[in-house]
């Protein structure tokens, strides 16, 4: 192209291009660059099977994990009346795994006595930023909540004793 023609500009390697074809150009790169799943999805792909497998001897929890969207909804319900059915959605930052996903607790409206909260999200210890490791992951933070309901209510011979047992462990990778 000419000068006439469009802003002339130098690109990576030397050559000359004009400001309309490297704009026409970029848009093809830039959408091949959005299709890659992003670190965090990929991990998330892997661990949704990981998580799946863990939870497979405790048919109380079910998990859904949605990699494209960063995101992962679990549904604890014992099935007994007793507790309710507790439908939690995890969300993952950009950064994941080097920073930790927010649990929010969907339902039930109430806050419930097993855990910490900070507004709707639940404080597991693991989760703080100072404590979060990349090495973790959705079968640590079900462990989590399924030990914070456990040790707060003090059930050993409902969730404490499935939990403890050598069956679980393995699951989980204990």
């Amino acid at each position: 192209g000419d000068v006439a023609a469009g802003w002339l500009g130098v690109g990576p390697g030397g050559q000359l291009w004009e400001e309309e074809d490297s704009v026409t150009s970029l848009v093809p790169k830039l959408k091949r660059l959005r299709l890659r799943p992003s670190l965090g999805q990929l991990r998330l792909q892997r661990e949704a099977d990981e998580a799946a497998a863990a939870v497979s001897g405790l048919p109380e929890v079910r998990i859904c994990v949605q990699p494209e969207q960063l995101r992962a909804a679990i549904v604890i319900d014992r099935g007994d009346g007793l507790v309710p059915c507790v439908h939690l959605e995890l969300s993952f930052p950009q950064q994941y795994p080097h920073r930790p996903p927010k649990v929010l607790q969907v339902a039930p409206d109430e806050i419930l006595p097993f855990w910490k909260y900070d507004g709707r999200c639940i404080q597991l210890p693991r989760l703080a930023e100072r404590s979060w490791s990349s090495a973790l992951g959705i079968a640590d933070i079900i462990w989590d909540l399924l030990q914070g309901a456990a040790e707060a209510r003090g059930i050993e011979a409902d969730i404490g004793e499935m939990a403890s047992s050598d069956a679980v462990y393995a699951q989980f990778g204990l």
